[in-house]
């Protein structure tokens, strides 16, 4: 099957986002100046990064910058209906019922969503299980393995980044068997 121009460009625009290397490792000394406190979501750097009395008894959940708060309002609500929209689809599949182009490419949406709003966020295991359902619903919808064994090399890159070495090795153990298949079917 030929790929199409649009699929390439998917699949470019999903490899660009989840293979950037940035890491923060610059300290900063005053942010007081700023409208709010931008901290670095790995735990350890935000206290290389403020003293003890500063950060003391202030919950997690509120290192997330204020102008970023709607957004884990709207991750908080996009994430779980991903997964149960998906998990239906599953189901109809399962029974052998017919699952519609429509509700496939609602599906791939639903994942973007969820995918762009992780990435505001530094979300890796929203952004991981956004990238693997990118990759199912583009491989019902085209019957394409490709794009999908690169959404799941993407989810296993970000689950590493995450520290979850269950979620990395189920990815990883996924777009290896993908990977054999793509290989198996060129043969």
């Amino acid at each position: 099957m030929v790929e199409s121009a649009a699929a390439r460009r998917l699949a470019q625009a999903i490899g660009f986002l989840s293979n950037d290397e940035f890491k923060q490792t610059n300290e900063v000394s005053d942010l007081s100046d700023l409208r709010c406190w931008v901290v670095d979501r790995q735990i350890d750097a935000a206290t290389r990064s403020f003293d003890a009395e500063t950060l003391a008894n202030v919950p997690y959940d509120l290192y997330i910058p204020s102008s970023l708060a709607s957004n884990w309002a709207l991750l908080t609500e996009l994430f779980p209906k991903m997964i149960d929209q998906w998990r239906a689809i599953e189901a109809k599949m399962t029974s052998n019922e017919v699952v519609t182009t429509d509700e496939l490419v609602h599906a791939l949406y639903s994942a973007l969503r969820v995918f762009y709003v992780g990435i505001t966020l530094e979300r890796y295991y929203e952004i991981a299980f956004a990238l693997s359902t990118l990759g199912m619903a583009h491989r019902a919808i085209t019957r394409n393995i490709k794009i999908m064994a690169a959404c799941y090399r993407h989810a296993a890159q970000c689950a590493e980044w995450l520290g979850d070495s269950a979620v990395t090795d189920f990815f990883a153990d996924a777009h290896l068997r993908l990977t054999q298949e793509i290989a198996a079917n060129a043969s």
